[in-house]
Order: structure tokens, then C-alpha cells, then sequence
């Protein structure tokens, strides 16, 4: 379903970036002229030095460098967000410029309720069970570094994407009608 996922996605344009854009940050605005997102599969991704898992992944670029990405996998019926992550070349750049935790949570609902998707339940694991954050986390923890805001970037996408918490399957769900 990954190269389907990636005939029907259509990426955002100029305009539909400008909602996300963040103002007052004590840098010049982010020009929407210069981003970028769209959704990669193998063997695209494989040439890209980030890291990323899932089937999909999608990468927001900022004056044609990383900004930050988010892989995704279907599983059945089901589309599971598994990574919400910046990039080393302009992560912080679009961290504080641009409410990309929004657009991400915005793109990846609108390909899960694109009918041809096939996607019923748009899903994602409990900040514990996401792949390769437990690393990420220890590696804050050594450095004394970020891990707050690694662990809101989910709850932030989750409440953004409208996602409830299931005790029984021990993650976030949302129904696509």
C-alpha cells in the first residue's frame, strides 16, 4: 500500500504552508517559498541520511535541507504514524518557525481520509512503544538534554489529529469515515 499512499498524496502548496508559518519568534518568518514536504518510499529514502522506519516517510525540507520528517506504515486498514522527528541540517530552524507538528498531523489525516487510501483507522503507539525512542531518550538523558518536548511532539499530534487514547490496544485512534 506505500506506493499507492504515494500516487494519491498531492503535496502542500505555497499557500497551504502559510497557516503554519509561526510569527514573533525573534527571527525573520520562515518564506513558504522555501519549503517543501513530501512522502517518500525505497528506494528514494534509502539516499536520504536520515533515519526513518515504516513503509513512508514524510520529509518537510527547508531551503532544501532536512527540517524534520515523519514515517508512517500500513497495517491492514489501519495507518500508523511511527516517528515525529527533526533533522540536524535545519530541525531548529523549522522547530521554531514553523508549527510543524500541526502541518504533519494535518497531511498525514488528509491522505488517511483520502477515500482510494483505503485507511479506516488512523493509529499510533504510545510515546513508549514508538521505534527507536527509547534510544533518542537515553541519549538526551546522557547529555542532559531535550526529552520534554520529545515526548509532546506526540501528545501534540495525537490532540492535533484528533486521536483518542485506547486502554485496550494501548495507543492513539481515530476513525476515518
Amino acid at each position: 500500500m506505500s506506493e499507492k499512499l504515494r500516487a494519491i498524496y498531492t503535496p502542500p502548496t505555497r499557500e497551504d504552508f502559510v497557516p503554519y508559518i509561526k510569527a514573533n519568534t525573534g527571527m525573520p518568518p520562515m518564506s513558504p517559498d522555501n519549503l517543501n514536504l513530501d512522502l517518500y518510499t525505497d528506494p528514494d529514502r534509502s539516499e536520504m541520511n536520515i533515519p526513518f522506519t515504516g513503509e513512508n516517510t514524510f520529509v518537510l525540507k527547508y531551503r532544501n535541507r532536512y527540517g524534520v520528517f515523519s514515517s508512517i506504515e500500513t497495517e491492514d486498514s489501519d495507518l500508523k504514524v511511527l516517528q515525529l522527528q527533526g533533522a540536524k541540517q535545519e530541525g531548529f530552524r523549522v522547530d521554531s518557525g514553523l508549527y510543524w507538528i500541526r502541518l504533519l498531523a494535518d497531511q498525514i489525516l488528509l491522505l488517511a481520509q483520502n477515500p482510494e487510501s483505503g485507511v479506516q483507522r488512523l493509529i499510533m503507539p504510545t510515546q513508549f512503544f514508538i521505534k527507536g525512542l527509547d534510544d533518542a531518550l537515553d541519549a538526551a538523558l546522557t547529555r542532559q538534554t531535550l526529552t520534554y518536548s520529545m515526548l509532546k511532539r506526540y501528545e501534540e499530534f495525537a490532540a492535533r489529529a484528533n486521536m483518542q487514547f485506547s486502554n485496550q490496544e494501548r495507543m492513539f485512534i481515530r476513525d476515518i469515515k
